[in-house]
């Protein structure tokens, strides 16, 4: 398993909703509720899945784009 920080990691879409999906164990949850879940203790972490990666064109670019901003909002946030 590679470990990378969130910041290094590239969108695959120019936007993104701002809920999780059904195909996610976090449907209908606002994305920035599960930063504050998290935040809070309400949600640990680990509770979140992995994002997978793939290396584009010298890039490294997720289609787990939810997931990825969540991810970004907690490292800026010292998470």
């Amino acid at each position: 398993m590679l470990r990378l920080r969130p910041f290094v990691i590239h969108f695959s879409k120019d936007s993104i909703n701002n809920t999780f999906d059904e195909s996610c164990s976090h449907s209908g949850v606002l994305i920035g509720q599960t930063v504050d879940d998290i935040c809070t203790g309400k949600t640990n972490i680990s509770d979140i899945p992995k994002i997978t990666v793939v290396k584009l064109d010298g890039k490294w670019v997720t289609a787990n784009n939810r997931l990825l901003w969540v991810f970004l909002q907690l490292e800026k946030l010292g998470k």
